[in-house]
Order: C-alpha cells, then structure tokens, then sequence
C-alpha cells in the first residue's frame, strides 16, 4: 500500500527543513543512508523553489515500499497582468 505526502509550504527559509523532516517521517522505516539522501533531495527542490518563487510551493511524494516519486510545485504565474 503506498504512503503518499502532501505539504504545502510557505516562501520561508523555514520549508526546505520542514520538507526534510516529512520525508523523513514518509520513509521511517527505510535504511538510514537512503531515508538521507531522499530528505536531502526534497530539501533541495524546496530550497530551489523558495530561492526562485514568489509564492508557496508544494511537496508531493509517494513511496510504494520499493520507490518514492516526488515533485515541488510552485504556482504558475504569468509575466502579463490579466486585464
């Protein structure tokens, strides 16, 4: 049965470690090397999304027991003003 994740996040300094200790707790029961590397991944996407957004992001992960599939999304934002 796959575990999945949802947190949305602020545009703070703060959120790249919040979404490390999600993946942590996501991947409790991992082998610690990997359960690292995957934290220090989803840091990494929501330090670079807080680096280049202006606006909140979001952390999305699935782990099925052999894999977990993440994305950090940010609102799509348009460089024109509607009228």
């Amino acid at each position: 049965m796959p575990h999945d994740l949802h947190l949305l996040l602020d545009n703070s300094l703060r959120s790249p470690a919040r979404a490390r200790r999600a993946i942590e707790e996501l991947l409790e029961h991992v082998a610690a090397g990997s359960r690292y590397d995957a934290a220090l991944l989803a840091s990494e996407l929501v330090s670079h999304a807080v680096t280049h957004a202006r606006g909140p992001c979001s952390l999305d992960a699935t782990w099925d027991g052999a894999s977990l599939r993440s994305r950090c999304s940010t609102p799509i934002r348009s460089s024109h003003p509607r009228a």
